[in-house]
């Protein structure tokens, strides 16, 4: 997302969303009910089927990427297809 500018990493079962307007990181487990409770309803897609995903996003692939140590990435875009926090 554009505003607040933030960051969200997703892997291994992990989330790290980075703030850096606060030089701020909130990490936790994918799975944990505290991941939306911190982060909002923006969180609330880890723990989703793929059903439910494609019921509630509109999703665009952006692109492919290879981090600093190897790993591969793709690059979603998730629309939320109804207004939340």
């Amino acid at each position: 997302w554009v505003r607040p500018e933030e960051t969200l990493s997703v892997a291994n079962g992990n989330y790290i969303l980075y703030r850096p307007r606060l030089k701020q990181y909130i990490t936790g487990k994918a799975d944990s009910k505290n991941a939306s409770e911190k982060g909002g309803d923006a969180l609330k897609f880890m723990n989703m089927s793929r059903k439910e995903l494609i019921a509630n996003y509109t999703a665009v692939f952006l692109g492919e990427a290879r981090l600093d140590d190897g790993t591969q990435v793709l690059h979603l875009k998730l629309t939320p297809k109804t207004a939340s926090k």
